[in-house]
Formats: C-alpha cells, sequence, structure tokens
C-alpha cells in the first residue's frame, strides 16, 4: 500500500498546543508548531527590498520565535506581531531563557518528527 494524499494530509496538520516540559518562570508554558505559511512568510520578511537580509528583522528575529510559539492552553498566542516593540524592551537574558525554552521543544519534537533524537 502507498501513501495517499489524505493520509499525507491528515499527517501534516499542525498538532495541539503542548505543554513545554520545564516550567518557565516557575509557571507551565504552553507551545504551538507553525504552519509552512507562517514559516514562509518570517523567511521571507528577513529581506529587504533590496534582497539582503534586513538588520531590523535580525533583531526581531528572536522573538517572533515567542510570538508565533508561546501560547495559552487553548492554542491562543499570547503576543501578537504588535508586540515586538514591546518585547524589544524587556531584558534580554530573561528573554532567553524562554527562547532556550522553546528552542529545546521544537529540537525534541523534531527528532520525534524525524524517528529519533539528535545528539
Amino acid at each position: 500500500m502507498s501513501l495517499t494524499k489524505k493520509q499525507l494530509l491528515a499527517e501534516l496538520v499542525c498538532e495541539k498546543p503542548e505543554k513545554l516540559p520545564e516550567k518557565v518562570f516557575g509557571q507551565e508554558a504552553w507551545v504551538k508548531p507553525v504552519s509552512e505559511f507562517q514559516r514562509s512568510r518570517r523567511l521571507a520578511s528577513l529581506y529587504g527590498k533590496d534582497g539582503e537580509v534586513s538588520r531590523d528583522a535580525i533583531r526581531k528575529a528572536r522573538l517572533y520565535t515567542i510570538v508565533d510559539h508561546l501560547c495559552d492552553q487553548d492554542g491562543n498566542s499570547l503576543f501578537k506581531e504588535a508586540d515586538i516593540k514591546d518585547l524589544m524592551e524587556l531584558d534580554a537574558l530573561k528573554l532567553d531563557v524562554v527562547i532556550n525554552c522553546i528552542e529545546k521543544w521544537v529540537q525534541k519534537r523534531e527528532g520525534k518528527i524525524l524517528g529519533g533524537l539528535k545528539k
């Protein structure tokens, strides 16, 4: 039996939010995967009209990890793109804690999807 379009599309649907395995500042935190549309949009936003990577985009790129992934238990985003300027005013080291937790989740999830954890 071979893979069908219906089976493939069922496997590719964005999953429900997951609780991060570790607490963030002592609180439970929830994250959700990004869609291909969202990922492509973020990649496209890195480039300016001249085709070069925008410096402003580089500064914001880490914060989009928070905006795109952090959500409540029902999958509703905690932040919107309009919140980027406010996030830029926060303590960078504390933001690193949140971003690192999300990145660990992404790596673990990626390992599961690819059939094993990468070392």
